[in-house]
């Protein structure tokens, strides 16, 4: 709520969205006694936030980008960035406040917890019971739907470098996502950690990279993988990335390595796709790992393996980009710097 708005005395709530009828947050009433409201303000008596504007704010302190807030997954390690007070209604159009009544007879901060997943004015109706644009993404009405995906366009090709130190991409040119782990369910280990995290590497020139290790898995195997626009668990959007011509990486370790670009038409419809029948018969290639080695993986080189359903190749529709590590054998990866090619 508020992203980069103060919640008080003459403070706006979301980016142009009016808080209630003229922007008033009940009658004179201050919010948290000099505390202001909001991503980017302060919290609290004074109390500086260490989230910027385009974070939110975890009750436990954690910084997650604000567009993961309320996107039924919870990013958040204490699960507050999907807490039912903040998502359980929908704002329309970025106003806040419409339909429901804001402060008005009630106490607004009086003896009400002030902050990132408290109450504003317990006994007031500023927000509990009132529309004031809770759980819609603040300024846009509502929670991530495909028609917020915008096409690539060429200036900022960095998919993930992970020097931020977390599991989600950094927001380019609208990219949206987080990296996730997946197993045959065999009695293997992942032994560079689950869930995933960017550690430090010395065979790498960053701070962080991603490192992917384990061994023991029976079936198919394991993989990594990261989705280019996700609005669910399991769920995500055709990426637009037709302005690029593939991707390349940093690629550390031995021997070769599957990579994987997953398009609508290879994902079945319950995951964002289109595919019916035949599922998973991803798009894919080879890659031969040299640590040091910058490999290119141009999308005119990438086919199916031809079991599944035959689909056509389209930049357009980008869904995930996947590594696969197969089942009966040890793995040790090293990935960094990941990119799309111009």
């Amino acid at each position: 709520m508020g992203v980069g708005g103060a919640v008080g005395l003459g403070g706006a709530v979301g980016l142009g969205g009016a808080v209630g009828l003229g922007g008033a947050i009940g009658v004179g009433g201050a919010v948290g006694v000099g505390g202001a409201l909001g991503l980017g303000g302060a919290v609290g008596v004074g109390g500086a936030m260490a989230c910027d504007a385009s974070q939110f704010t975890c009750g436990n302190g954690q910084c997650i980008p604000l567009v993961y807030q309320c996107n039924t997954i919870a990013d958040c390690a204490d699960g507050s960035d999907e807490a039912p007070a903040l998502c359980s209604v929908t704002g329309s159009g970025g106003v806040d406040g419409q339909g429901g009544t804001v402060g008005v007879g009630g106490d607004v901060g009086v003896g009400g917890d002030v902050g990132v997943g408290g109450d504003v004015g317990v006994g007031g109706d500023v927000g509990v019971g009132g529309d004031v644009g809770v759980g819609g993404t603040v300024g846009s009405g509502g929670t991530l739907t495909c028609n917020d995906t915008t096409p690539a366009t060429g200036s900022s090709p960095i998919i993930d470098d992970f020097e931020d130190g977390d599991a989600f991409l950094p927001p380019n040119e609208g990219r949206v996502g987080d990296w996730y782990q997946v197993t045959d369910d065999t009695a293997g280990t992942i032994t560079s950690g689950t869930p995933f995290a960017p550690v430090a590497d010395p065979t790498t020139a960053t701070q962080y990279a991603a490192v992917f290790t384990g061994s023991g898995f029976t079936d198919w195997g394991t993989q990594l993988g990261v989705r280019l626009f996700q609005i669910g668990e399991e769920l995500g959007c055709p990426y637009n990335a037709s302005v690029y011509s593939g991707i390349t990486f940093f690629a550390g370790g031995t021997g070769t390595r599957n990579v994987q670009i997953a398009t609508a038409q290879t994902v079945p419809t319950d995951e964002g796709g289109t595919c019916t029948d035949g599922c998973y018969d991803h798009f894919q290639a080879e890659v031969t790992l040299n640590s040091g080695a910058y490999p290119v993986i141009q999308w005119g080189s990438l086919a199916q393996a031809g079991w599944g359903s035959v689909a056509t190749f389209s930049s357009s529709e980008l869904m995930a980009i996947q590594f696969l590590f197969p089942g009966n054998a040890a793995f040790d990866f090293v990935l960094d710097d990941l990119a799309f090619v111009p």
